[in-house]
Order: structure tokens, then sequence, then C-alpha cells
């Protein structure tokens, strides 16, 4: 089954961590595009803590980047910058950890 391309932009610290990797592993094992985003140090919610933690600030507004990317140029997800966490690539299949433990799924 075909979907749009799909960003998950998940903490390293929350329940939906796991699932939200594995989604994407399926959804590329399918052929489609998707990207996992995990923003370390960071818990579940931390989109509603932008104005108690600078951390937290730092996540929404490159979210909101890539939000405007996928407006902008649809059927493609890129990944913008590093200021909220650790982004890695290569290296790693999607869905598997890298060797620092953080996932990215491309």
């Amino acid at each position: 089954m075909r979907f749009p391309p799909v960003f998950f932009g998940v903490a390293d610290m929350d329940p939906l961590l796991d699932d939200s990797v594995q989604m994407a592993y399926r959804l590329r094992q399918g052929g489609n595009k998707a990207k996992v985003r995990v923003f370390e140090g960071l818990c579940h919610g931390f989109l509603h803590f932008g104005l108690a933690s600078k951390a937290c600030a730092d996540a929404v507004q490159e979210l909101g980047a890539v939000l405007r990317d996928i407006i902008d140029n649809p059927g493609d997800i890129k990944l913008t910058g590093t200021s909220a966490g650790d982004q890695t690539t290569g290296g790693a299949a999607c869905g598997q950890p890298n060797t620092e433990g953080s996932t990215d799924c491309q």
C-alpha cells in the first residue's frame, strides 16, 4: 500500500518511540518514504513545553521547519537540523539503533 511521505518526530523518553520506529520500518519495507527524528533528552509531550525548556522550544522550531518544508515540497521529507537532539544517518537500517543508540530512517 502506498502512503505519502511520513515523518515521525519523537522523544527518546517516549512510550511511542518503539512504535514510531517500527511503523517507519514497515513503511520503508513497503516502498514508502519514512523518517524518524529522535529528540534526545526529551519526554513524551515535549511539544507542550516550549515555553519552559529551550530544548523543547528548539524541537518545536525544528519540527515547524520540517512541516513547512513538507508543505512547500510535497513528496519529499528532509531533516533540517540537530539543534534539539541527535540526528544520525547511515550505518543503521531503519528501525535498528546505531552505535549511539539513536535511530534514523531515510
